[in-house]
């Protein structure tokens, strides 16, 4: 029950045994690579590839609530501190959705997969540009709301939430894996 950012172990979160990690923040500019951070649609939510068996319609409705809650729950604590909500982009949906599923898939917790690969990789190879961007994961929650209060409560985390560089999002769930891309377009 450890909430990291940016390497750093940042205390206790959650009741039940749950990660979070923060990746770093990497701004993006014409000179080069400085910072960066990631949601979901409330109209759109991801879905599995085609090639893959379909989660069981129950399963698939729960999770789709849970990622509309966290839109939610993330736009409503932005109004409230003064900050434009964050926009539902489908591409970071699928991003986003295909990192929680290989996480599942392959057992592991992590922004960077066992090939390598961070949030900047996955987002460079489905063509989406950005100015910023930043990711956020968690790992056991079963709710939206276990999810935004850990995040919430870890500073790293919060910052990316609270970030107004950053205007859209998507978000990935995918057996109590979660994954936020934040991104400012280019």
């Amino acid at each position: 029950m450890v909430s990291t950012a940016c390497g750093v172990q940042s205390g206790r979160v959650m009741k039940r045994p749950c990660r979070l990690v923060l990746s770093l923040v990497v701004m993006v500019t014409l000179a080069g690579v400085t910072s960066c951070a990631g949601l979901l649609p409330v109209s759109s939510p991801p879905r599995a590839p085609a090639a893959k068996p379909a989660a069981p319609v129950a399963a698939r409705a729960s999770a789709d609530e849970e990622l509309r809650g966290l839109v939610e729950l993330v736009n409503r604590y932005r109004r409230t501190h003064g900050l434009g909500e964050l926009e539902w982009d489908p591409r970071l949906a699928r991003v986003a959705q295909a990192h929680s599923e290989d996480m599942a898939r392959r057992s592991f917790f992590s922004h960077r997969n066992p090939d390598g690969l961070t949030p900047f990789d996955r987002l460079r190879a489905a063509d989406v540009h950005y100015q910023a961007a930043a990711e956020n994961i968690a790992e056991g929650q079963e709710t939206a709301e276990e999810v935004f209060g850990g995040w919430i409560g870890s500073p790293g985390h919060r910052r990316n939430l609270e970030n107004p560089a950053f205007t859209r999002h998507g978000i990935g769930l995918v057996q109590r894996r979660w994954t936020h891309i934040l991104i400012r377009s280019r």
